[in-house]
């Protein structure tokens, strides 16, 4: 005789209520940011998890494989006086085997959403399309069907808006190293001039 057993996850607090009913956490993630980055340029990118279940979700992690040429932007360490990669808060950087940049999220209400803010430098030298793919897992959710999320970022050399009305400002970027340079070194032509620097 064969018996089939059904294994149900029940909530303590509908559980004393009176009424059992299965629960459970199911975390969907986002990932947004420039659709276009210059070489060698840093920008923003927002990883999103929101948890769309019936249930808190008490740890959960997602994870990021960084494409190739593609890095975290740096910081100034004050105390050393070099720079670090700008790893977000929650978050834990490991360049081996592979580059990868994996968040927690702890303690994640029904209907709440967790967002981090991650600094990203396109190539120095290679023009490409990034995918840029997170992977996020939670302790008992039970839909595996929203917890993958890819974007792509299209990283080259840009031409600056050129209809105009002079006079007028344009913006444009050096790579050097890790670090971006204003007009440093180049050839202006007659009658432009640099009006601000940063790196």
């Amino acid at each position: 005789m064969k018996h089939a057993f059904t294994l149900l996850a029940f909530s303590a607090s509908t559980a004393a209520a009176g009424a059992w009913a299965q629960t459970s956490p199911d975390m969907s993630v986002q990932f947004t940011g420039p659709l276009e980055l210059q070489l060698g340029r840093a920008d923003h990118y927002k990883l999103s998890v929101t948890n769309q279940g019936s249930a808190v979700a008490a740890t959960t992690s997602s994870t990021m494989t960084f494409p190739p040429g593609v890095e975290l932007d740096t910081k100034l360490n004050t105390a050393t006086g070099r720079y670090v990669p700008k790893v977000p808060t929650n978050c834990s950087y490991s360049v081996t085997p592979t580059k990868r940049l994996a968040c927690l999220a702890n303690n994640v209400a029904v209907g709440e959403t967790r967002n981090f803010t991650i600094d990203l430098r396109a190539p120095l030298t290679s023009a490409m399309v990034s995918t840029f793919t997170w992977i996020t897992a939670a302790a008992g959710d039970l839909n595996s069907n929203n917890n993958t999320a890819s974007f792509d970022t299209t990283f080259g050399s840009f031409s600056p808006n050129t209809n105009l009305n002079f006079p007028a400002t344009l913006t444009y970027w050096v790579a050097m190293g890790r670090k971006n340079v204003l007009d440093n070194p180049m050839t202006r032509p007659s009658g432009v001039m640099a009006v601000d620097a940063n790196g």
